[in-house]
């Protein structure tokens, strides 16, 4: 095995340069090949610990290694793949699908590079193309889990069409359970889905308690409230009316803990627990056939917050830290368990710190970090682990935007969110009109023209007074001061990103006007405009795919921006 193959990608860049000084020329397309990878594998390694230094010496050392590759063996598809990959790492989309399609014409059916181009055109929007690949790769290979994940997720966010997404992601689901095989469970796992079965066929020596349990009433308002231009062909407008989850406290026995994201298994009963967030879990690429990890062992009784994109501002708020309040009003301030400990995110740490440690004040000394690092080389026993859940009440019915709303959690704790953040004194105080406009100026993708941005801003302070407008960039705002200013706020304005969260600080009936998404895959802020009981708005005229840009504001669409506001004002 190399070094590279072993993840010790440092030492393998060494031998590389060593042996490149001593290069046969027979040899020289595989080690381009080989530096190229490992190169690519070291950037997106410093991209996920956030090591910019390393990240952007490790790109252009990525760039000059698979551009040899690749011009100097041109008949050798690994090269084309593997540069693509890079390039789709580096958001040069075109310049990613230009090596992808090289590629293609060597080995036309070539399922890694299918599945790539899959990928790539779905984040610039050309959603036809890529379910065209994402179906080609699944003929290529039926069995590979990540092939059924991805026409899931373009099924659901495309094309809304759930109910076939539903069947993709379960697919993926059941052939990674079904793939792992022990000597304990010699035929492959089960997946578990969700908790309403369970008491039928309880395999898990587990316990449920319902917090608390949906009745099926809708809130929120029937239709988005849009702008005189109303809607833009494209644009698809959230429906704002909403069905409330069942909540519940779940304790498991002698399961395993493992996985980036925490994925919980027991080998008694050969099942793997697929959770309340059922088709959105990372089972199908982190629940993995060989296994042979160092095992911990935790014998006494801990809760777990762990879930998927915890380091993600939105889902560290909304759902993890919603986790943490149900175990926290359930659990861990009973009495009895005044010393149990909580397996908490390490990717999450400043904002665990802040959030549970700092506003909560609980104590740092019952956090037990999960590096997700560490969880490719070790695995956890747990003797006995108390989760939160959520999920959709039996009867109800699927309709286009369920899947995404696996991520919206209850009503009722995002509202306890706010009670215990925000302070009382800032809560109660009578509020004077002020707009907040949340810039993404720092960002990638979602981004508005800055000079545009700039106009809208100088209309906006015409409109409403230049002392009641503050134009905000998040990123790196210390969290007490994003608390502060939005909990003050009378409108917000912004642009679908992670910052947009930081309504939930907001008082009830704040007015929020978001620019969406094209088609609008993602819903979470509707939702959570609505569970907050805000006045929700969007402009369709202002829109961008999830990995695009907004680019450029028409003067209709700023006229757009400025007659919701003075509406909101008047």
């Amino acid at each position: 095995m190399t070094y590279a193959m072993q993840g010790k990608l440092a030492l393998a860049i060494q031998v590389y340069a060593i042996a490149e000084q001593n290069i046969d020329l027979s040899e020289e397309e595989g080690l381009y090949l080989r530096i190229c990878e490992a190169r690519t594998s070291q950037y997106l390694e410093a991209t996920m610990k956030g090591k910019d230094q390393e990240r952007l010496e490790s790109s252009v050392a990525a760039r000059h290694y698979c551009n040899l590759a690749v011009t100097r063996h041109p008949k050798v598809v690994t090269g084309w793949a593997t540069s693509g990959i890079l390039y789709t790492e580096l958001l040069e989309y075109e310049k990613a699908l230009e090596y992808f399609y090289e590629g293609l014409k060597l080995d036309p059916e070539n399922q890694k590079i299918h599945s790539s181009i899959t990928t790539t055109h779905s984040r610039l929007g050309n959603f036809v193309e890529s379910a065209k690949h994402a179906r080609k790769a699944i003929e290529a290979e039926p069995e590979v889990a990540d092939h059924w994940y991805s026409e899931g997720v373009l099924r659901s966010v495309a094309f809304h069409e759930d109910k076939q997404a539903m069947e993709s992601y379960t697919k993926a689901v059941d052939l990674t359970a079904k793939a792992r095989r022990t000597n304990e469970c010699p035929s492959g796992y089960t997946a578990q889905y969700g908790w309403e079965d369970v008491p039928k066929n309880n395999k898990w020596s587990l316990e449920i308690t319902v917090v608390e349990e949906s009745n099926g009433e809708k809130f929120g308002i029937p239709k988005a409230r849009l702008p005189a231009s109303g809607e833009v062909p494209g644009v698809i407008q959230p429906n704002l009316e909403w069905t409330d989850r069942t909540s519940v406290i779940v304790k498991l026995r002698d399961v395993t803990l493992e996985g980036a994201t925490g994925i919980y298994s027991h080998s008694s009963s050969c099942t793997v627990f697929s959770g309340g967030h059922k088709m959105l879990s990372k089972i199908h690429s982190e629940f993995r056939s060989n296994q042979n990890l160092q095992v911990k062992k935790i014998m006494e009784p801990v809760a777990s917050i762990l879930q998927q994109n915890p380091g993600n501002f939105y889902h560290f708020v909304t759902e993890t830290f919603a986790r943490f309040l149900y175990l926290y009003e359930n659990v861990l301030n009973k009495p009895e368990h005044s010393d149990m400990k909580v397996i908490v995110p390490a990717r999450a740490r400043s904002l665990v710190e802040g959030f549970i440690v700092k506003s909560m004040g609980f104590p740092s000394s019952r956090l037990i970090w999960y590096d997700p690092i560490e969880a490719e080389s070790v695995k956890y026993f747990l003797k006995e682990v108390y989760i939160a859940d959520w999920y959709w009440p039996a009867e109800h019915d699927l309709h286009p935007y369920d899947l995404s709303a696996t991520f919206f959690s209850p009503r009722k704790i995002l509202q306890k969110i706010r009670q215990y953040v925000v302070p009382e004194e800032i809560r109660s105080k009578e509020k004077k009109p002020k707009l907040v406009y949340i810039t993404r100026e720092d960002a990638s993708v979602r981004k508005v023209n800055v000079e545009d941005e700039r106009e809208l801003l100088v209309r906006l302070m015409d409109l409403v007074g230049a002392n009641n407008v503050e134009w905000v960039c998040l990123e790196g705002l210390p969290t007490e001061k994003q608390v502060q200013l939005l909990a003050d706020a009378t409108i917000i304005v912004a642009p679908h990103g992670a910052g947009l969260t930081n309504m939930i600080w907001a008082s009830p009936g704040t007015s929020v006007v978001q620019f969406p998404m094209k088609p609008n895959n993602d819903q979470c802020f509707a939702y959570l405009a609505q569970a907050l009981d805000l006045d929700y708005w969007n402009i369709p005229q202002i829109n961008s795919y999830y990995y695009g840009v907004y680019g450029r504001l028409t003067p209709e669409a700023i006229n757009d921006v400025l007659e919701v506001v003075s509406k909101i004002l008047h």
